[in-house]
């Protein structure tokens, strides 16, 4: 909900902020895929070890991402700050499954999957608020809301959930 709307508001830093076109925003997207095929194929190597914490991680590396993209003065380092944030999403998409699975009983895993599956269609939800945020205040001050939302409810998390930081 906080780390996707970001692709969404896109279109606005391309064309409000620097003035560019369609080709730049493919770029843009494409750069974020790059960074996500990272994240997957250091997840896909790194095996079982501290796994909870990359998962962590992950959302650090997204929440940092967007919040230097939100302040960041070219496109050069909007594009880095897409990657990056690419990485972080794959780091956590790529082990939430797997681990949310290991975690619970055998005869309650059809509806974990269902109810973890109905996050991506809520993903779009998050879009409302960061638009009406973009209207108010500028696309800019949306991302890093976006940013440092995510960054405090992964510190509410890493504080209050240590199990989750330990698990391999």
């Amino acid at each position: 909900l906080l780390s996707m709307p970001f692709r969404s508001l896109l279109p606005i830093y391309v064309v409000d902020i620097f003035g560019k076109g369609p080709k730049t925003l493919g770029l843009l997207v494409s750069l974020s895929g790059i960074g996500a095929i990272a994240g997957a194929l250091y997840v896909a190597n790194c095996g079982r070890r501290r796994r909870g914490a990359i998962l962590l991680a992950g959302g650090f590396i997204s929440a940092v991402g967007l919040i230097i993209a939100a302040s960041v003065p070219n496109i050069v380092l909007v594009a880095i700050c897409l990657a990056i944030v690419g990485l972080g999403d794959a780091l956590r998409r790529s082990l939430a499954m797997a681990l949310i699975m290991e975690t619970t009983d055998r005869e309650y895993q059809g509806r974990v999957a269902s109810v973890y599956t109905m996050n991506f269609g809520l993903m779009p939800l998050g879009t409302l608020p960061a638009s009406a945020l973009t209207e108010a205040f500028g696309v800019r001050f949306a991302t890093a809301v976006l940013g440092v939302l995510l960054l405090a409810i992964l510190g509410y998390i890493v504080l209050s959930q240590k199990k989750l930081r330990s698990l391999q």
